[in-house]
């Protein structure tokens, strides 16, 4: 049996982002599907599929961290009970995110209230304020105020990294 084994490098863009995050080029992988199909001819005949092999490339076969600022602001934090919800194998963290500070069962959080709590808490993590929340999110000034207490409270750890080490 012949086997092969390929490894794509991207190079790591520490400073290029105006708001600090992460980026990858030449490829970029943070963008990579969780499943890659490819066919290789290993006999270039011309219209006949049967010399075909199917490879699959799956994204544990990369490094790709996911939510990367969440996991190190849970790592520096210690907040066990975000830990706990990333280191969950299924569902979507945010999703879970959401249900825990709202109150909601997680099958009941919708598309809206995801990305809405995935701005809130690389807005929180960045220092966005509730008068800025309250533009990009469509908020009154009470919401954002509220949301971003229920999120302190929900990972009391996280709120209270944020406030030791975060400038205001």
């Amino acid at each position: 049996m012949k086997t092969q084994r390929y490894t794509l490098h991207g190079y790591w863009l520490q400073t290029s982002t105006a708001i600090g995050r992460l980026s990858m080029e030449d490829p970029n992988l943070q963008w990579v599907k969780h499943m890659v199909e490819f066919k290789i001819d290993s006999n270039e005949k011309e219209g006949d599929d049967s010399n075909m092999e199917l490879y699959k490339v799956y994204s544990r076969d990369f490094f790709i961290p996911t939510q990367i600022e969440l996991r190190l602001m849970a790592h520096f934090s210690k907040d066990q009970s975000l830990i706990d919800l990333l280191l969950t194998p299924l569902g979507d963290v945010f999703n879970m995110i959401t249900a825990k500070w709202s109150g909601k069962e997680e099958s009941l959080v919708g598309p809206k209230e995801r990305d809405q709590t995935k701005r809130l808490i690389y807005g929180i993590l960045y220092g966005i304020g509730a008068n800025s929340l309250v533009e990009q999110l469509e908020w009154s000034s009470d919401d954002a105020r509220d949301k971003i207490q229920s999120f302190k409270r929900s990972f009391p750890r996280v709120a209270s990294w944020l406030k030791e080490f975060v400038a205001d």
